[in-house]
């Protein structure tokens, strides 16, 4: 019977070295999960940021090429007048006079 006894004591004491067993690793095993899902939200956050920077830097490039050619365009344009002006430049001082300065309408 004793023997029994400290059979059963022993199936206890080895059940309960099991349970304390499993019960650390399971605290280890969410630890590491844990560290795993920081791990991967921190690099997942890292890429968001790395594409969201290359794309802002896209739309900086696209908008910089829009103004650069409008700016062109702007510039033509103006060289445009310019030589229409001085082409024209002593007929418009002289319509100019005559209607501001002397009020005469042609």
């Amino acid at each position: 019977m004793k023997e029994r006894i400290e059979g059963i004591l022993e199936i206890d004491k080895k059940t309960q070295d099991i349970t304390e067993r499993t019960e650390i690793q399971i605290e280890k095993d969410w630890e590491d999960l844990r560290v795993t899902l920081t791990d991967m939200e921190n690099k997942s956050n890292e890429r968001a940021k790395k594409i969201a920077q290359e794309k802002f830097d896209e739309i900086l490039k696209e908008a910089e090429e829009k103004v650069d050619k409008r700016k062109s365009e702007n510039e033509e344009s103006l060289k445009k007048v310019d030589v229409l002006f001085e082409k024209n430049k002593e007929i418009l001082l002289e319509e100019a006079f005559n209607r501001f300065i002397l009020g005469k309408e042609e």
